[in-house]
């Protein structure tokens, strides 16, 4: 039963609903002749689908006999195959990526590889052997390109880095074209990677070699290879027609190929760089890089790449995806700074945290960044909501504070730029300290965050921590990753024990625009004034390298609010441009500093900024003003010091006002559907007013027992999803998805369930996606026993046969996903083999595979990729017939109960 109540990875759903499959088989039409066996290798390629294509069509049709590869890549056909053979999906074993693609090789090979993909296009062995720069008698179609010897070393580098960055050009090539034509699933990656391995082998068979004699991939020949591909797959009947529309409309082969063929050629060239050790680590890198993609489609959308574009428009495309696509994959987490004393890392054996709980519909987990090479981290995701308070708090061991050491960094790595991090940390007598950190960077990656507590005090314990990520922002579904929290040692950097003799004024950011440096003839500042007894003036800090500054003088009072105002010429606010910076000086530690831009109607926008550092020195402060409308001029500042606090005479110094350039590209992955709040609902009854909600993080928690469902199931039970949509996408027409479903016995039995489902019909029109399982399905489930000694395979297709859902990702649409009588079907099946199924009590852990849906985390994180094999057939206790299912995978739990 469990198994089909996971359906909650979402639309795993589909799965479930169409536990069906259309079972290949090794044998499913024998091809008579000599047994053949070989290796898919890009690396091996494990559990990927290998066809015998029987009618020499490059597709895989009906009938056509089937078998998979092993973790080795090795595959065998049991009636022989003597027609070429095509390989599609699995996972690179070097890498633990998806196979993205379908290789090709012509009959009689005993490999299928990136190289006798180019030979089934239309090149001859000595064509690709001239054009690659492989030594003369190269046996490409026989030659295993990742064969090792004893110690594990490469036999043949070369030919293994020349096949791998044949892979990366055709791979990213697809993957662009893919991306422009918003087209999700393999119907449309497959179709669109054979005219681009077509294109490649045509081009590379009349032109000029790909790799000259040291190995360094040639730019033009690049270039000509993907205006080919481009100018192939606008004609090519069998691509995806939003595939060609948005080629045609992004430029054409002249425009795409000139913008893109630099960045191509380089991520190629970094693979060829690499040394033999090292050409997994840089493959691995390489293909996970999603930047080109991600670039062109976003300069399509915005309206930048387009037919007619100049040299010099497309020089200066073409510099930037340069840029982005030579950038680090792997997001390194920073650690902390030597002699700092480190409080939490999360990877603790015994967890270092207790307690730990969210506020303001903030859901707390540990788990690692998608892209990351951390281990686990805290996650924090805020929920789409109207509340801006929310975060997360939990207990630790008494933070080791001294006078001289009052300052905690970590690593965040936040799924927005410039996010503001408070942090407080509360003693055992509740009272406590807070402050604004220091902003993060570039969206998706980690940078080192500092908070500086500077009112603590030393004689307390403060063992509670709380973290509130951006408290001034409404919550829009943003998630934020916190590692390596440490205790700075005293006298670096981040926590000085005495400020240094000369106060530099630092400078905005690189493709900052200027607003205010206060030395301007005439000034730059117009009707500047003072407020709740502030007073302004332009000065020099005492100590400090600057010019003139602006001064902001607070007297003593009981006054908190004082500050100034001026006007300004319009600040050239931007959709993708709304965060100030300036050079702040105080002559108090962590002062808060309020900015409001006020436009020309009256409305205004203020936020609090992060805080300063230490007393008497200069340090850059940041304001993300998001709420300012782009379609108004703001042309009056106003800066309030301190407003929490009563005036003592502080004086506050800012220089080099400037409006912070647009955020890096976020290259992280867009068009996908998620789950809103990582989160599903069970329904016992399959109403609404029955539903609970549990999160993803619930649904993980080995601890908490995960998800309780109430066993027996009544048939009306029901999942309840608030399926969502990030971006736009499509399916190409024929799409298919897969799935396979385990759930597994804990605490010692080995009992299990697995079921598979293949070839369900996915569709999707508006904001509907439906699902269809076809009329003639096979729907297995695979159980063992608790005691390991029976096995059973039970077919269940009857009963899912024809089923279609729709599914809904419009705003506010619920989708409903009745399964609690297929689930008792099944379990009634199960019964006739193991009389206890009704029986089944306690925690039981479930894995989900599905495959072909663009689902990801609502923050745009990938799940992990995972292979489930479901044996199809049991006899004499032994199960035969493995089918692997690769794709997005899930691990958690459920605790059935009375």
């Amino acid at each position: 039963m469990q198994f089909i109540f996971r359906h909650i990875t979402a639309l795993l759903l589909c799965a479930l609903m169409a536990a069906c499959s259309s079972s290949p088989s090794d044998d499913a039409a024998g091809v008579g002749g000599t047994p053949i066996k070989g290796k898919a290798v890009d690396g091996y390629l494990s559990f990927s689908k290998v066809i015998c294509d029987t009618n020499e069509n490059g597709f895989t049709d009906d009938g056509e006999s089937v078998t998979y590869t092993n973790l080795k890549g090795e595959f065998a056909f049991a009636k022989g195959c003597a027609n070429s053979v095509l390989t599609t999906g699995g996972t690179n074993a070097d890498t633990g990526l998806p196979f993205v693609g379908q290789l090709r090789a012509p009959k009689g090979s005993a490999v299928v590889t990136p190289l006798t993909t180019l030979v089934a296009s239309g090149m001859s062995m000595d064509e690709v052997i001239v054009a690659l720069g492989l030594p003369a008698g190269t046996d490409i179609l026989n030659k295993d390109p990742a064969a090792t010897d004893a110690t594990g070393a490469l036999l043949d580098p070369n030919l293994m880095k020349k096949g791998v960055a044949v892979q990366q050009m055709m791979q990213k090539t697809t993957e662009m074209f893919t991306g422009l034509g918003q087209v999700a699933g393999s119907v449309a990656t497959i179709s669109v990677y054979g005219e681009v391995a077509a294109a490649f082998s045509n081009q590379l068979k009349s032109g000029a070699p790909l790799f000259d004699a040291n190995g360094t991939v040639n730019n033009t020949v690049v270039g000509a290879m993907v205006s080919a591909s481009v100018t192939r797959a606008t004609s090519a009947g069998t691509v995806p027609k939003e595939v060609k529309e948005k080629l045609a409309a992004a430029g054409g082969a002249s425009v795409l190929s000139a913008v893109v063929q630099s960045a191509l050629a380089s991520q190629a060239q970094a693979i060829m760089s690499a040394s033999a050790a090292d050409i997994t680590k840089v493959t691995l890198d390489r293909q996970s890089n999603s930047s080109i993609t991600d670039f062109v489609t976003k300069a399509f959308a915005d309206g930048n790449l387009k037919p007619g574009l100049s040299a010099q428009e497309i020089t200066s495309l073409q510099q930037t995806v340069v840029t982005l696509a030579a950038q680090p994959t792997k997001k390194t987490v920073p650690p902390a700074a030597a002699g700092s004393t480190i409080l939490l890392n999360f990877d603790e054996v015994t967890p270092a945290f207790s307690a730990m709980g969210g506020y303001g519909g903030a859901l707390p987990s540990t788990e690692v960044p998608a892209g990351s090479d951390s281990g686990l981290a805290l996650k924090i995701t805020k929920p789409a909501s109207d509340v801006t308070w929310g975060g997360v708090y939990f207990g630790t061991s008494a933070i080791p504070f001294s006078s001289s050491r009052k300052t905690i960094t970590a690593a965040v790595y936040a799924t927005r730029a410039n996010a503001a991090i408070k942090l407080k940390v509360e003693a055992t007598d509740k009272s406590a300290v807070e402050v604004v950190g220091t902003t993060t960077g570039e969206a998706n990656t980690w940078s080192t965050v500092t908070w500086v507590l500077s009112g603590v005090d030393i004689a307390k314990e403060y063992k509670t921590i709380a973290i509130t990520p951006d408290a001034e922002l409404t919550a829009s579904g943003q998630s934020y990753y916190f590692d390596n929290f440490a205790l700075v040692p005293a006298g670096t950097a981040s926590n000085p024990s005495s400020p240094a003799s000369t106060k530099v004024v630092p400078t905005p950011a690189t493709g900052s625009t200027t607003l205010l440096t206060f030395d301007e003839s005439p000034v730059a500042f117009s009707e500047m004034g003072g407020y709740g007894g502030a007073l302004p003036s332009t000065e020099v800090p005492t100590g400090s390298d600057a010019a003139l500054a602006l001064k902001i003088t607070k007297p003593v009072s009981n006054v908190t609010w004082g500050g100034v105002y001026f006007g300004t010429s319009a600040i050239p606010f931007s959709s993708s441009r709304k965060t100030i910076t300036a050079a702040v000086y105080a002559t108090r530690a962590n002062a808060a500093i309020k900015l409001k831009v006020e436009a020309t109607d009256k409305s205004a926008v203020e936020v609090v900024g992060t805080t300063t550092g230490e007393a008497n020195t200069w340090s850059t402060v940041t304001w993300v003003l998001s709420g300012v409308d782009t379609a108004k001029e703001y042309k009056t500042i106003a800066i309030t010091p301190d407003a929490e606090l009563t005036a003592s005479g502080q004086s506050y110094y800012l220089d080099n006002i400037a409006l912070a350039p647009a955020p890096a590209l976020n290259t992280g992955a867009a068009n996908f559907l998620y789950l809103q709040d990582d989160s599903i609902s069970y329904s016992a009854d399959g109403t609404d007013g029955a539903k609970q909600k549990y999160s993803m993080s619930e649904f993980m928690s080995s601890a908490g027992g995960g998800i309780k469902v109430r066993w027996p199931m009544s048939n009306a039970g029901a999942l309840k999803l608030n399926l969502k949509m990030n971006g736009n996408f499509t399916f190409a027409a024929g799409q298919t998805l897969s799935a396979a479903i385990q759930i597994k016995e804990t605490g010692g039995g080995n009992g299990l369930i697995r079921a598979f489902t293949d070839h369900v019909a996915v569709s999707k029109s508006g904001d509907s996606i439906t699902v269809s399982v076809p009329t003639k399905p096979q729907a297995l489930i695979y159980s063992v026993s608790s005691d390991g000694q029976t096995k059973a395979v039970i077919d269940f297709s009857s009963k899912v046969q024809g089923i279609t859902n729709a599914l809904s990702v419009a705003s506010g649409a619920t989708s409903t996903v009745m399964f609690g009588e297929v689930v008792n079907f099944a379990i009634n099946g199960l019964s006739n083999q193991f009389n206890s199924m009704y029986a089944m009590r306690g925690k039981y852990e479930v894995t989900i595979v599905v495959n072909e849906l663009p689902l990801r985390k609502a923050d745009g994180t990938a799940f992990s990729t995972l292979t489930l094999g479901v044996p199809t057939s049991v006899s004499g206790g032994v199960a035969s017939g493995e089918i692997p299912i690769t794709g997005t995978g899930l691990v958690g739990y459920i605790t059935l109960t009375d």
